[in-house]
């Protein structure tokens, strides 16, 4: 008996351990690609691109004027830019860098959160959604808050080029349908009270079909704010500008960075 409970004393210790070095171990996922960076993962070649998960199975080849961004799940960013190779263990050595603010490390954590829970549910963040067959939706990205007086809704095409497709827009409030048939890859609707107005949500998708069944299609939504909400929003944005600029990006691409990531689009 006391043999018994001595094993699975040990078993239990050895267990704890087990989760211990499982938790320690840090993935990183990439954030940002500059030229054609290698990854490695087993015995898979690949271009690294945005949400790219590195972990202890992957190595990294970076040319002459390669580099990457890559984040942790602490909201810790870190600048990939020497040429060679990387071991994961030569990654975990990189020091994260020196601007670590509040709002930078909520931003990025939240960036974080939207791609590891993309690998179990429909992606987002600049990453497509599969509609129909061969139609891909691109933008606006899902669940979205948009202060903008025009929205642009974006789709891929297939190969047939004069092929119609239908653009469908479901306002939330009234559950009214608005449909538009084009052959165009892009439709755009001003917010003028009319179909598109301010302090409401809207789910849209598009179909090859003239009337698909809407329970079977998958939709991305967006909220349209107001100017007082958009407001309450300001100084957390100029936070995180601020931020963002101090770590390189322009401001052109923190507004890029803000609609796809953080999902607040102005």
């Amino acid at each position: 008996m006391e043999k018994l409970y001595s094993v699975k004393t040990s078993l239990f210790f050895f267990i704890i351990l087990l989760s211990s070095i499982c938790i320690a171990q840090e993935n990183y996922i990439v954030f940002k690609v500059d030229g054609t960076p290698i990854l490695k993962h087993n015995d898979t070649l690949r271009s690294i691109s945005k949400g790219s998960l590195l972990n202890n199975n992957s190595r990294v080849t970076l040319k002459n004027s390669d580099s990457f961004l890559m984040i942790d799940k602490a909201g810790s960013l870190y600048n990939v830019d020497k040429t060679g190779d990387y071991a994961y263990a030569d990654l975990q050595k990189i020091p994260a860098d020196v601007d670590d603010t509040s709002f930078t490390k909520k931003y990025f954590t939240y960036v974080w959160k939207q791609f590891t829970n993309n690998t179990n549910s429909r992606s987002k963040g600049g990453v497509v959604y599969r509609v129909d067959n061969n139609s891909l939706m691109f933008q606006p990205t899902d669940s979205v808050k948009i202060y903008f007086p025009e929205v642009r809704f974006v789709w891929k095409k297939g190969k047939e080029k004069d092929k119609t497709y239908y653009f469908i827009l479901k306002d939330l409030k009234n559950n009214n349908i608005t449909k538009i048939g084009t052959t165009d890859n892009n439709v755009t609707l001003f917010v003028d009270n009319n179909i598109l107005k301010r302090d409401n949500s809207y789910e849209w998708t598009v179909s090859e079909t003239k009337y698909p069944n809407l329970d079977e299609v998958p939709f991305y939504n967006f909220e349209l704010i107001n100017t007082e909400e958009f407001k309450k929003l300001q100084a957390e944005i100029n936070n995180i500008t601020t931020d963002l600029q101090k770590l390189g990006f322009t401001p052109e691409e923190i507004k890029v960075m803000l609609c796809e990531d953080y999902r607040i689009c102005y």
